[in-house]
């Protein structure tokens, strides 16, 4: 993706905030946290919410 001027690209992990609490209190292991990497994000700097496509609202 080709970058243009004031554009931000980022790399974003989504992480399961569920999981992510039951990792820090011995009920499952880090590596069952579920997550997932996405490249090449363009960010809207004045957004205040994330919106997910169907495929990653489960993670």
């Amino acid at each position: 993706m080709g970058k243009q001027m004031g554009q931000v690209i980022v790399t974003l992990t989504v992480t399961n905030g569920i999981d992510r609490v039951l990792a820090q209190r011995g009920f499952i292991s880090s590596g069952e946290v579920r997550s997932y990497t996405v490249d090449d994000v363009l960010v809207d700097t004045g957004a205040t919410l994330l919106c997910l496509p169907p495929i990653l609202r489960g993670v």
